[in-house]
């Protein structure tokens, strides 16, 4: 019985480790403001916009005051569509300074891909444990 609240002490401790891990990184995410596609199209045709980044479905928006903007676009449909759609000329398109597409990577995206399954898997390996040398 020692060893099997030793395992569980360890356990809620690994899992505390990877919730402040967590938190960590999901508050360096939350520091750009999230606006809506209606605010994005008054930016870029107010030519307060220098940089658009589309990383999926997520923009990240730099203005030209050096602020940080992010909003989601529609799935399946290009940016410049939308745009358009929205009602952006092309005068208020050339006066962005960078479109750049991205491809998800680094850390977090692995974390969130590996995570999901990596944590039951372990959890049920646990059990196995502790039903096999019970």
């Amino acid at each position: 019985m020692k060893l099997f609240s030793k395992n569980i002490l360890l356990a809620i401790l690994v899992l505390f480790f990877i919730a402040s891990i967590w938190s960590i990184f999901s508050e360096q995410i939350k520091s750009a403001e999230e606006i809506t596609i209606s605010e994005l199209v008054s930016a870029i045709n107010g030519g307060r916009v220098r940089e658009i980044a589309v990383e999926g479905e997520d923009l990240k928006i730099t203005l030209r005051d050096g602020g940080l903007q992010q909003t989601k676009k529609e799935s399946g449909v290009s940016l410049p569509e939308t745009l358009k759609a929205y009602g952006v000329t092309e005068e208020a398109m050339k006066q962005i300074d960078k479109f750049d597409v991205r491809g998800p990577s680094g850390f977090l995206f692995w974390i969130g891909a590996i995570l999901p399954f990596l944590i039951p898997i372990i959890l049920f390996s646990k059990v196995v444990f502790f039903i096999s040398f019970s």
